[in-house]
């Protein structure tokens, strides 16, 4: 089967941060185990097919601005500009893909939902959209207003998604979410994930080490910013570092900034006169970061929304005690005080609790509870999920190209 995979991400660009862009990679190498062949077809700003890591990969320009595009914005003010990107970027797309497929036949198109990537699709080649978040999630959990460049966000996401018969995504409470507000069945299907096996890294690790003279630490990592929950650990510093004064907080991660500044600058005035106990450092390979997380106390991810946090999983599958968020996708991966542990989301003093709760179990009860983290990320084996993903990439194919009887 070949399976082109549209994507607003990957690991070729430079913006490949995101889940989605681990996600896809790791969905390719599982497809090409199981005798398939992926081909990725990703925003980028120029045209150009490579070879990654055995994979193909089509970059394609999504700066390719048409006549009418500029002649709208200039009529408009520019106020359609989210809106026409999107309806740009989507019209390429097709047609980029529909060139390959003359050539090299497509069974079958996942596109991802962001930025409405999928709004014009082939209508003869069997597609499904791939939830990866949803913007109105996104904007009420980050207390946003509704502005109109994030209306037009919204409504041509919504618009796709309901000239879409074949939907699915990892997470159940926001395939729900989207199944009620738009009338649609979504299948859940969850995210493959393997530990990679590569040597490992420990110099950021030893540094850690240096820097904490060999004290324990929390760690956080991911993209810094509010949506994930950094403002709620902010919030709990000073008196966190008060109670446990031997205690260190490590963040990993590109910092997105806070009104226009850092926001570790924000962490460290909160922290008060313990400024020298948070450590920062930028997003970092696999290899160093592994190391890293297998030595942390505690894992804290008090996300406000999540789809199917690699950071959770990743930290899980190290038979870590993670601390995340109910009603935010992490019950999916959690069961409290089996697997995890879970706070309010948007709620510090129920941060702090959570974290003082993990903190005060032996040994015993970690090595337990993190034997079951273990346990429920295997299930996320590629030959469990992806298996199930290729019968329902099947079942789309039949459905829009029914085998003739014998």
């Amino acid at each position: 089967m070949r399976i082109a995979l549209a994507t607003t991400e990957f690991l070729t660009e430079k913006t490949y941060d995101g889940g989605l862009s681990n996600y896809i990679y790791r969905l390719c190498l599982s497809l090409k185990v199981l005798g398939h062949e992926p081909i990725v077809f990703v925003a980028s700003s120029k045209d150009e097919s490579i070879i990654y890591k055995g994979i193909t990969v089509i970059k394609i320009n999504e700066r390719h601005y048409t006549w009418w595009y500029w002649l709208i914005n200039l009529l408009t003010f520019f106020r359609l500009n989210p809106a026409l990107l999107y309806i740009v970027r989507s019209v390429y797309f097709k047609k980029i893909i529909l060139n390959f497929h003359k050539t090299q036949p497509i069974d079958i198109i996942q596109y991802t939902n962001l930025k409405a990537l999928g709004l014009f699709r082939p209508k003869h080649i069997p597609c499904t959209i791939r939830i990866s978040s949803y913007q109105q999630l996104i904007d009420q959990a980050s207390d946003r207003k509704q502005t109109f460049r994030l209306w037009q966000k919204q409504f041509l996401q919504d618009w796709m998604l309901k000239k879409s018969k074949n939907i699915f995504g990892p997470s159940i409470i926001i395939g729900n979410h989207i199944a009620q507000q738009l009338t649609k069945t979504i299948t859940t299907i969850e995210t493959p994930f393997t530990l990679d096996h590569a040597i490992l890294d420990n110099s950021l690790f030893d540094l850690i080490l240096q820097k904490t003279n060999h004290q324990p630490y929390l760690l956080y990592f991911g993209s810094l910013y509010p949506l994930k929950g950094v403002l709620e650990i902010a919030e709990i510093l000073n008196e966190f570092f008060e109670k446990y004064p031997t205690h260190y907080f490590v963040f990993i991660g590109k910092d997105l900034g806070l009104n226009g500044k850092p926001i570790v600058q924000h962490l460290r005035a909160k922290s008060g006169h313990h400024q020298n106990r948070i450590l920062w450092f930028d997003s970092i390979p696999h290899i160093q970061l592994y190391p890293v997380i297998q030595a942390a106390d505690l894992v804290v991810l008090p996300s406000r929304i999540d789809n199917f946090p690699n950071t959770c999983i990743e930290a899980m599958a190290f038979g870590k005690v993670v601390i995340g968020t109910c009603k935010t996708s992490f019950e999916q991966l959690i069961d409290h005080e089996i697997s995890g542990l879970l706070c309010e989301p948007k709620n510090a003093k129920s941060l702090l609790n959570c974290i003082e709760h993990g903190l005060k179990l032996d040994k015993t009860q970690k090595e337990t509870m993190g034997q079951q983290a273990i346990k429920r990320i295997a299930l996320l084996k590629p030959e469990i999920v992806v298996a199930q993903l290729v019968e329902y990439y099947q079942g789309i194919i039949n459905s829009q190209n029914p085998p003739l009887n014998p």
